[in-house]
């Protein structure tokens, strides 16, 4: 079977809204799990100890994600009244998936007209439940906002793709199922790129009610996977998305291939003693298959993530199936028993996003080399028999590369109405890179708005301070600079290391930059060299290595260009970068005609910046590049211009170092730079922040529900 890339992935769970937070949750123990926030419904007023009480829950607690009323609506161009309606489930699915197309290194506008699927795993609909109690909530556009099926065709539409677009709910298993038909539909080539996840929402108690009264939910709130105190699960929301590549196709074009699936196979329970009771004997038959799917032998296992919900028969049932599929092989031909743990006792039941909450801590702890333990944990239930194919994570545990194999993890996910689901998946490539990288550095960051930029400027400045070594700090600039959609407002930073970087970031917000969207696209930049100690050739020669940088060189003789028409192969080059360069003036700055006849270093500061502003003005530039070095220089940008003149050489002497300069004052002023070509096969992506969504109150309020109240 053709092997799967998962090459990028985004979250937003209790307590994480972040893949570095969910990984921070995980490392040190803690749990998302809070008591059922008041702008939900009041937990008070539907709470009763008894499980068995008509019309309350036995829990006051569950998972929660704190921002679900909040979106940033333009962002995705959605007017803010529609997206106040809109179910928030379509929201948050649609910020995750941005999210892990970001941690993909996937450029939003470069996926527009691709064969690219979507798959949501989604259950719950408690925003439709709550517009359809209300009539008179009800607009012309119900359907848009609430069914299932518009919160994978949102992002669909949005983004231009061209693949299949599917809801699928088949309940607790719905994210995982996504995962797998995700797998098909790119082996069967009926897309080249694919989102799968889930998400789950809570706004109403009516399913607490429900799921109390089936005596399912734990009263204090914790999830006890295996546990002797088993006693059920906690609701939780939140919402989850992988991105994934034929595995093949991943390599070729460069991708960090985070995991690789291998292998998954899906079935039902059939008739069994329950539509809703759990089958031993078909999640064992679902794991064998999966593994045959995948040419894994039991024995290759060496961790199972659990579906595990906490009760006692559902934990006892899933381990009796694994522990099946594992004797079936005889003795494990490894002296290791293959681990089992459970995110749940982390997060709590995401319900149709729980398959993918536990792929995602999977490919984690992969990547980390370490597996977190089952929180809660004190002794685990007489009735689970243990025998000596398995073992339980209670305490985080290293899982550290091997030489002689990789490491194979399988996932759990079992449906409220019977349908199963597991998943094979081996570690990623290992990293064959150099020992050493380093180096001076470039950080390129963009956003939407100025406040997002703020935001994302302070978020990059915070994780600096926690970086350590050069090839951290590569790793770092690689994952910021390239495979993410450069956005209007702008701003690039140059530093010997993530001490200069951050304090460059901090101070002055890094020369802020809008390139324009209500001007000309692109815009039109003057470019004026020879300033200082800098001179015309030693700029062309730069301008010409950044061409070779990009590789923009075809139909361009870079030397015999040079020695004929300076200004003509500057301008060409600019013009490849995207660059209306209406404005290049490759000599000394006295050489400058027209408004800048009179332009030397002897004059004033203010001589100086009239004499540029009369430049801009007389040839109608939108910005102006001005080259050199030295302190003059410095100088010049320190005027009363300071947004409108770069000076990238100022004070530099390495030629990389001022590369980058001019390549981040070019890319600040709308300039198509593919900054991949700094890092020849040097450098991974790894986690970095997520753009920050400028989050408003969004929340269509309807009366408070007449629930009857019943002692």
């Amino acid at each position: 079977m053709e092997n799967i890339a998962i090459i990028g992935m985004g979250c937003s769970f209790p307590g994480a809204s972040s893949l570095r937070e969910f990984w921070q949750l995980l490392a040190e123990g803690r749990h998302g799990i809070t008591r059922i926030p008041s702008d939900r419904w009041d937990a008070d007023r539907f709470y009763d100890p008894r499980p068995s009480a008509p019309g309350k829950s036995n829990s006051c607690f569950g998972g929660f994600v704190p921002t679900l009323d909040q979106f940033d609506a333009e962002f995705f161009r959605i007017p803010e009244a529609e997206a106040a309606r809109m179910d928030p489930q379509q929201r948050l699915f649609l910020e995750t998936a941005y999210h892990a197309l970001e941690n993909a290194g996937l450029p939003i506008g470069d996926l527009a007209g691709s064969d690219t699927g979507v798959f949501v795993g989604v259950g719950h609909s408690d925003h439709e439940q709550k517009l359809r109690r209300h009539l008179g909530s009800i607009d012309r556009n119900l359907g848009v906002h609430s069914l299932h099926c518009f919160s994978a065709n949102r992002i669909s539409y949005h983004l231009n793709l061209l693949g299949p677009s599917l809801a699928i709910d088949t309940a607790c298993s719905s994210s995982l199922v996504c995962v797998h038909l995700a797998c098909q539909s790119l082996r069967a080539r009926e897309c080249d790129l694919a989102l799968a996840g889930g998400v789950n929402a809570h706004l109403l108690p009516d399913e607490s009610i429900s799921t109390s009264l089936m005596g399912l939910l734990a009263s204090d709130g914790l999830c006890k996977s295996f546990d002797q105190r088993a006693d059920g699960y906690v609701r939780s929301e939140g919402c989850g998305v992988v991105v994934l590549k034929r595995l093949d196709d991943a390599l070729a074009a460069g991708d960090c291939v985070l995991a690789v699936l291998r292998g998954s196979a899906v079935n039902h329970n059939g008739l069994s003693n329950g539509i809703t009771a759990p089958s031993g004997l078909a999640q064992a038959r679902v794991i064998t298959r999966a593994l045959r799917s995948a040419c894994v032998k039991p024995y290759e296992l060496g961790y199972i993530e659990a579906h595990a919900t906490g009760t006692a028969v559902g934990d006892q049932m899933e381990m009796a199936a694994i522990q099946r599929v594992l004797g079936a092989a005889g003795e494990r031909r490894n002296t290791s028993p293959c681990l089992v743990g459970c995110v749940k006792t982390n997060i709590g039941h995401l319900e149709a996003a729980s398959g993918v909450a536990g792929l995602i801590k999977v490919v984690l702890a992969l990547q980390y080399e370490e597996l977190p333990g089952l929180l809660h944990f004190r002794q685990p239930n007489q009735a689970l028999q243990l025998d000596d194919s398995v073992a339980l994570v209670t305490s985080a545990t290293p899982w550290p590369r091997r030489a002689d194999r990789a490491r194979i993890a399988g996932i759990n996910a079992f449906g409220f109405g019977g349908t199963n689901c597991h998943l094979v998946v081996e570690e990623g490539p290992p990293d064959a890179r150099p020992a050493t990288v380093g180096g001076h550095q470039l950080i390129t960051l963009s956003a939407k708005t100025r406040p997002a930029l703020e935001a994302l400027i302070r978020a990059t400045a915070r994780q600096l301070a926690e970086l350590r070594g050069p090839r951290a700090l590569t790793d770092f600039c690689f994952s910021l600079n390239t495979g993410r959609t450069a956005l209007p407002f702008r701003c690039s930073v140059t530093g010997l290391d993530a001490h200069q970087l951050m304090m460059r970031l901090t101070t002055g917000l890094a020369r802020m930059e809008h390139h324009g969207r209500v001007g000309r696209f692109p815009p039109k930049v003057g470019l004026v060299t020879g300033v200082g100690d800098s001179t015309a050739v030693s700029t062309l020669s730069r301008l010409t290595a950044l061409a070779r940088m990009t590789r923009l060189t075809t139909g361009l003789d870079l030397d015999a260009d040079a020695e004929r028409d300076a200004d003509g192969l500057a301008t060409r080059i600019l013009e490849r970068l995207g660059i209306h360069a209406a404005c290049v003036l490759v000599c000394d700055v006295s050489g400058v005609g027209g408004a800048c006849a009179a332009l030397t270093l002897a004059m004033t500061a203010a001589d100086r910046e009239a004499a540029l502003r009369g430049l801009m003005a007389e040839r109608e530039l939108d910005a102006l590049i001005v080259l050199g070095s030295g302190s003059r220089v410095t100088e010049l940008e320190s005027a009363g211009i300071r947004l409108r003149v770069f000076c990238p050489f100022a004070g530099e002497s390495e030629p990389l170092q001022s590369l980058q300069r001019l390549a981040g004052a070019l890319w600040v002023q709308g300039a198509k730079l593919d900054f991949r070509h700094l890092y020849p096969g040097t450098a991974r992506r790894v986690l970095v922040p997520n753009y920050p969504f400028q989050r408003r109150p969004s929340w269509h309020r309807v009366p408070s529900e007449p629930h009857v109240e019943q002692s």
